[in-house]
């Protein structure tokens, strides 16, 4: 089935790229995005979310719409066009000051999976 191979070999990814391990990169894309590289939701606050990560872009990438930092220095478009793209943003992410807590506190944090 390809989109098993597809979802194999972008998990294998994740993996490979992710210094921190694998279990919260996978636990996080699974809750946020359902592991869809072109997911999209928008916000009441009217930002988007965009790709397998959902990278926000009010502060993360521009798209038109309610940017103010571009913190990932890209078009919104590409975080779901290249999972490669996506991988560098969110590495970005963690760096900030919230750190990986941006996104899995709610689905994938010990707390939450007890």
């Amino acid at each position: 089935d390809l989109l098993f191979i597809l979802l194999f070999i972008l998990l294998f990814l994740l993996h490979q790229t992710f210094a921190l391990g694998s279990f919260p990169w996978v636990c996080l894309t699974q809750h946020e995005s359902g592991f869809n590289t072109r997911a999209t939701n928008r916000n009441r606050d009217g930002s988007t979310d965009y790709g397998i990560f959902q990278i926000n872009s009010r502060w993360w990438c521009r798209d038109g719409g309610v940017s103010r930092s571009n913190g990932c220095g890209i078009n919104c478009k590409l975080l779901t066009d290249d999972v490669t793209t996506a991988i560098t943003c969110a590495k970005r992410v963690v760096r900030g000051p919230n750190g990986i807590r941006a996104w899995w506190v709610m689905w994938c944090s010990e707390t939450a999976l007890l």
